[in-house]
């Protein structure tokens, strides 16, 4: 026995089967289909089992169609090239019947081939969108890259901090200056108040100054230079006294507190004769009560603090007497 392996052929044993499988090949041909997408392929191997003294006979027949086939074949418009097969067919369809007919074919054996299914390479398209997508899906500010915007986000924290910290040093300087200032101004007020006085204006200048003061120098001066500077002017009423401030040196400034020195040319006169004293330096002590500058403290400098609170008196017109200077024995021997 021979076995004969046969691709893509199909005999037919009687002529209608033929006529029907050319017919359905026409129709085919003349209404094509929209190729399907890839699908899973069946692959069908048709084995028929001859005997030997067959063989030669088939084999015959074989090459006879093919040498008919291609004595037949003329060209043919393009779309039609299955109707020439149709008659191919139906010319070989009696040399097969009668090859079949002088002897009864045996069974055929089928064997069904494995399913294969086509391999698709697999397409990177999905894989480049799913990483573009991602990459997008990143937070980002104003367009940039995640990096970027941490670099920019920490740049725009610094510059935010620098601005601050200068507007701070800035305010922080300019309340200094303004404290400064009024320090100043109020220093000078009082150094231009401290003994500016005469028999005509004593009165009002004493409630000037007191506005002016705060704490034990109020205080001392209420008891003390008030209630002696009205008799003083009854006394003499030709005397007079007065005083400008040159300069105000700042010697510290702390919350409340302040310290300065100022420079005063004061004059005493009684009417008969004057005496000055240029570039009096007096030191005072500051206090701040609520939105204002006073003045606490009052020395002479030089002056250890005892007399604090007292202003130069008013001349009396009386000579004050000088000691008498001794003369000291000679020591014995």
């Amino acid at each position: 026995m021979t076995a004969k392996t046969s691709k893509d052929v199909t005999e037919e044993t009687d002529g209608t089967g033929a006529d029907e499988t050319v017919a359905d090949e026409v129709e085919e041909t003349e209404e094509p289909t929209p190729k399907p997408a890839a699908k899973r392929k069946r692959r069908v191997r048709v084995i028929e089992v001859l005997e030997d003294e067959d063989l030669d006979e088939v084999l015959e027949s074989l090459e006879n169609e093919d040498e008919d086939e291609d004595e037949d074949e003329e060209p043919a418009p393009r779309k039609k090239p299955v109707a020439k097969k149709a008659a191919t067919a139906k010319q070989a369809t009696p040399a097969k019947r009668a090859t079949a007919a002088k002897k009864a074919k045996p069974p055929v054996e089928i064997i069904e081939a494995e399913d294969e299914e086509d391999e698709e390479e697999p397409e990177p398209g999905p894989a480049r969108r799913t990483s573009a997508a991602a990459s997008s899906a990143q937070p980002t500010l104003l367009g940039l890259p995640r990096n970027a915007a941490i670099v920019v986000v920490v740049l725009v924290a610094l510059l935010a901090s620098a601005a601050i910290w200068q507007w701070r040093s800035a305010s922080g300087a300019a309340g200094e200056k303004d404290e400064r200032a009024a320090v100043v101004a109020r220093a000078s007020a009082f150094g231009d108040l401290a003994t500016s006085y005469n028999a005509t204006n004593y009165q009002s200048q004493m409630d000037k100054i007191q506005k002016l003061m705060a704490g034990d120098l109020l205080e001392r001066y209420k008891s003390s230079t008030a209630q002696t500077l009205p008799q003083a002017f009854k006394t003499s009423p030709q005397a007079a006294l007065t005083s400008k401030t040159k300069q105000v040196y700042v010697g510290n400034i702390d919350g409340k507190f302040a310290t300065v020195v100022v420079a005063v040319d004061i004059a005493v006169s009684d009417g008969k004769s004057q005496n000055s004293a240029p570039q009096s330096l007096i030191r005072l002590s500051l206090v701040k009560e609520g939105d204002e500058w006073k003045v606490s403290q009052m020395n002479a400098s030089g002056d250890d603090g005892s007399g604090a609170g007292s202003l130069p008196g008013v001349p009396s017109g009386q000579q004050t007497q000088q000691p008498k200077s001794e003369q000291s024995e000679k020591p014995k021997n």
